[in-house]
């Protein structure tokens, strides 16, 4: 109409609203999942962001903030997991010194510690950059690996068939070694899904033709390196089913390379996992401590496939 005309609707705006009964059928059992939705129940009773554990155990009960030293005494909590987290996805591996102090110190300030842990956190880093990742590899280290070789929190998402906590216990205890089978694999509970597994794998990293994962974790198991041997590190493993966790990011990877590698082969091409713990790492007492080995057998990262995406 003309300007400063009044406006007036038309006559079927005028007509009678009424509302549609919903008659579809919503599938319930249809999400995207990920690893900590799966074990939050098992592990808190809650929703938990997947960052490393801040339980206290026995051991962090028990001692007294005098006795801890070094990296040992750094402040535990989420801050920290993210903090430590944030340090090692920005590193530069095969940098120099001086990189390595110039990021710490940012990042200390950045996340409002002190600046007097430079050193605890920069002697943390210079032990987990050499110690030798591999016992039938010498000199096998994280300090011989370039940016360009490395995809850091590399986001995926994969199909799901069906998932259920029977699907993992049958697989694990087909496939796995009667001692290596996680205990904890029993009480395993969440309701069966169908639809996406998501995550963020900490880092992908490429050597000599062969790909490794690896997850940085900030738990405190005790304040001496032994209380980070293989024994504590597997029944860390266990209790936090951080094994279930890597068998999920290894099938991710797989999945992953099967359409980006020519000629993909899982025993050819992937190397292993990697938990890195990263206040038990130093390789002057033994390459033994602070660092969880693995590599899932490729049966039973074929399993998975088949069972939960359908895949043969």
């Amino acid at each position: 109409g003309q300007r400063g005309e009044a406006y007036s609707p038309l006559d079927e705006e005028k007509a009678p609203l009424s509302w549609q009964g919903f008659r579809g059928r919503i599938d319930r059992h249809w999400k995207i999942s990920s690893f900590s939705s799966l074990v939050s129940r098992t592990l808190h009773g809650e929703e938990e962001a997947d960052r490393d554990r801040t339980r206290p155990t026995d051991e962090e009960q028990a001692l007294g903030q005098g006795e801890l030293r070094g990296i040992f005494s750094f402040p535990r909590g989420t801050k920290t997991g993210i903090f430590l987290h944030d340090i090692m996805e920005h590193l530069d591996f095969a940098g120099g010194a001086a990189s390595r102090e110039e990021l710490v110190t940012k990042k200390l300030g950045e996340y409002g510690f002190e600046p007097s842990w430079i050193s605890p956190i920069l002697g943390m880093v210079e032990k987990t950059l050499s110690v030798c990742l591999s016992p039938e590899q010498k000199g096998f280290c994280l300090s011989l690996i370039r940016n360009e070789d490395r995809l850091n929190e590399l986001e995926f998402y994969f199909p799901v068939r069906r998932a259920a906590p029977e699907n993992f216990r049958k697989m694990m205890k087909k496939f796995k070694q009667p001692t290596n089978i996680p205990e904890g694999i029993d009480r395993l509970h969440f309701a069966p899904f169908r639809g996406f597994m998501k995550g963020f794998m900490d880092l992908v990293f490429r050597f000599n033709g062969q790909f490794y994962l690896v997850d940085w974790k900030s738990n405190f198991l005790g304040a001496r390196v032994e209380d980070y041997d293989q024994e504590r590190l597997s029944k860390a493993m266990e209790e936090e089913f951080y094994i279930l966790q890597y068998h999920l990011y290894t099938l991710a990877l797989h999945e992953y390379l099967r359409f980006r590698v020519d000629d993909y082969d899982y025993e050819k091409h992937f190397g292993g996992v990697y938990y890195i713990f990263l206040r038990g790492v130093d390789p002057a007492r033994g390459d033994e401590f602070g660092v969880f080995r693995d590599k899932p057998s490729a049966e039973l990262i074929q399993e998975m496939s088949g069972t939960l995406i359908g895949r043969t």
